[in-house]
């Protein structure tokens, strides 16, 4: 299997077992790409570039979630955070 084969696989993965749809939660585009690197260093993968991510992650979290990638969400007084609403991540990390 080719690298970009098994992060399509694995962020399949990060979408379906690590996110869930939660009202008045908002996931952070920069805590999303975290955990996933934090995943890809876990199974020895290559790193994914940031906009590599994007790519693939952010079609597959409106397809699931029904939810775009936002530019203008405020979180703890910080306005023009990127990320998503009614989404969070869980803290486990799937098999």
């Amino acid at each position: 299997i080719k690298g970009a084969e098994l992060h399509e696989r694995l962020a399949r993965k990060f979408v379906d077992e690590l996110l869930t749809c939660e009202p008045g939660q908002i996931l952070m585009l920069h805590d999303a790409y975290s955990a996933f690197c934090s995943l890809l260093k876990q199974r020895e993968l290559e790193p994914l570039k940031r906009a590599d991510f994007k790519a693939i992650v952010v079609p597959m979290i409106r397809d699931e979630f029904n939810v775009a990638l936002r530019n203008d969400l405020i979180v703890d007084g910080k306005a023009g955070v990127r990320g998503w609403k009614n989404v969070r991540l869980n803290q486990t990390v799937p098999d």
